[in-house]
């Protein structure tokens, strides 16, 4: 019975997401607040996103909810329409960075404990190989990409070889071309001597 009371929270918390930095409305009303709380987030994701945001149910966490937050307003909790919400609003997220008016405010996906303690352990380990890189002045740049940890320098390089073996065969396929028109204009010059000396005699 524990397991099927969960699986509603687990389908929900998929089409969760945690704002941080949204002002809080200074009334005491609580429909008041969470009405003004709907209508900001709206208004953010249209002007700074440009997505169209379905607010399905918002919350403030308590403090008890939330540790080491450098923000001074409570994060907020927003429950929206579908799951695909939450990847366009990741994705369009940095969005934020560039805009003067919502430069304080950032958003995340809401985690279980597990799936925190799993991100908390993968930015260890890739705070752990910056500092290996930087001890022996390396040129590795180390980030966390579905759900590893990996070198972007190593695979541009890869790229980078990949593309000049592709220029290089490239180039061997034009020699080759070349080469082989030469040979046939060769063959044919050849052939007309021939005939030209069979219509001499005759």
């Amino acid at each position: 019975m524990k397991v099927h009371g969960n699986c509603p929270k687990r389908e929900r918390r998929k089409r969760n997401l945690v704002w941080f930095g949204v002002p809080e409305c200074p009334t005491t009303q609580v429909e008041k607040r969470v009405a003004a709380d709907r209508v900001f987030l709206i208004d953010v994701c249209h002007r700074a996103l440009d997505l169209k945001l379905e607010v399905d149910a918002c919350k403030r966490l308590c403090l008890k909810q939330v540790k080491n937050t450098s923000t001074t307003s409570t994060p907020l909790l927003v429950t929206v329409k579908s799951s695909k919400q939450i990847s366009q609003v990741l994705k369009a997220a940095r969005k934020l960075r560039d805009s003067t008016e919502f430069k304080a405010i950032f958003v995340k996906k809401d985690s279980t404990p597990l799936e925190r303690a799993e991100i908390k352990k993968l930015l260890e380990d890739r705070d752990k190989k910056r500092q290996e890189t930087k001890k022996k002045g390396g040129n590795e740049n180390w980030i966390v990409r579905q759900g590893r940890v990996v070198n972007t320098t190593r695979r541009q390089q890869e790229e980078t070889t990949a593309s000049q073996s592709d220029v290089t065969v490239s180039q061997e396929a034009i020699v080759d071309g070349q080469t082989e028109a030469l040979v046939a204009s060769h063959q044919e010059k050849e052939y007309k001597v021939i005939q030209v000396c069979l219509y001499t005699r005759l």
